[in-house]
């Protein structure tokens, strides 16, 4: 459902391993929003995204997703923050990720 949902609305993104856009990159699509003012406190600032990606998308980047990577969104490269796996049952049905 969640793959639909992305699909549907989502927006295309590139996850690369490098900033440069050598080594492997991934076209994808995710929904990515920015923070509201409340949810400001600990690692998160003003400016950062989070980008939702679903387990199928990130079933195709070998080694997954690491906070060494970079997405790309509507033109702008910017750095893998922190990643949350979200799991309902044992099984992974969302991956967030923090971009700044």
């Amino acid at each position: 459902m969640l793959d639909e949902q992305i699909a549907a609305h989502g927006q295309s993104i590139f996850v690369k391993e490098r900033h440069d856009g050598s080594g492997q990159n991934l076209a994808a699509r995710a929904f990515v929003r920015g923070y509201k003012v409340a949810e400001l406190v600990g690692g998160l600032s003003q400016g950062d995204s989070l980008v939702v990606l679903s387990p199928t998308t990130v079933s195709a980047w070998i080694g997954g997703i690491k906070t060494s990577h970079f997405v790309e969104i509507a033109g702008v490269t910017r750095s893998v923050k922190s990643i949350e796996t979200v799991r309902m049952n044992d099984v992974v049905v969302r991956v967030n990720v923090q971009v700044r």
